[in-house]
C-alpha cells in the first residue's frame, strides 16, 4: 500500500523532461502473460504521448524495464515511491482495482482508470461511488492525455507517521 509511504522527504525524485503524466501500471499480471513486446504494443498508443511509466515490483520486471528503455519510453524504476512519484505529475494514470486510485485521488490528482482488459467491469460503479471524479477510459486507444482538463483538488493524504504506528502497536 502505497499511502504508507507518504513521508515528508519526497522532494529527492525528479520528474522526467518533457512528460506530461504518470502511468502507474497495477495489471501487471496480464503484461506477464504478454511478454515484453507485445506488452510494449499494447500501452504504446499512451506512453509515445509523452507519459512516463512505472511499473510494480515484481520478479523479472527488469527484463520489462530494460526493454521498454531500449525502445525509448520515459520509465521510473520499479523502485522508486509511486507516492514520490505522484506528487511530480498532475495528471496520474492507472489500470485495474489497484490503491493508486485511492492515492492519486486524495492527493488531489486528475486521476484516470484504463480498465482495458482489466476484468473489473463489475467494480466500476463502486469505485465511481468512492472516488466521484475519477475518470474511466474503457479502451486504451481512447486517451488523448492533451483533451483531459486537470481537476483542481486540495491534497487529503497526510504523512504516515511510522514512529507513532509502531508506538500504537506496541503499547500494553
Amino acid at each position: 500500500i502505497g499511502w504508507i509511504r507518504n513521508t515528508k522527504n519526497w522532494d529527492k525524485v525528479k520528474k522526467i523532461k518533457d512528460t506530461k503524466a504518470l502511468f502507474l501500471l497495477s495489471n501487471y499480471v496480464l503484461h506477464l502473460k504478454m511478454g515484453v513486446e507485445e506488452s510494449l504494443r499494447k500501452l504504446e498508443p499512451i506512453l509515445k504521448q509523452k507519459i512516463a511509466i512505472k511499473f510494480p515490483t515484481w520478479i523479472g520486471v527488469e527484463k520489462f524495464e530494460r526493454y521498454y528503455k531500449k525502445n525509448g519510453i520515459s520509465l521510473y524504476p520499479s523502485i522508486f515511491n509511486s507516492i514520490d512519484l505522484m506528487k511530480l505529475y498532475d495528471i496520474i494514470l492507472t489500470n485495474g482495482m489497484s490503491s493508486i486510485n485511492a492515492e492519486s485521488y486524495l492527493l488531489g490528482k486528475t486521476t484516470i482508470n484504463i480498465y482495458d482488459e482489466s476484468g473489473f467491469d463489475e467494480n466500476i460503479k463502486k469505485l465511481k461511488n468512492l472516488l466521484p471524479n475519477i475518470i474511466f477510459i474503457k479502451n486504451i486507444f481512447d486517451l488523448k492525455i492533451d483533451r483531459i482538463k486537470k481537476q483542481k483538488r486540495k491534497s487529503v493524504l497526510k504523512p504516515f507517521n511510522m514512529h507513532r504506528a509502531i508506538e500504537l502497536i506496541t503499547q500494553n
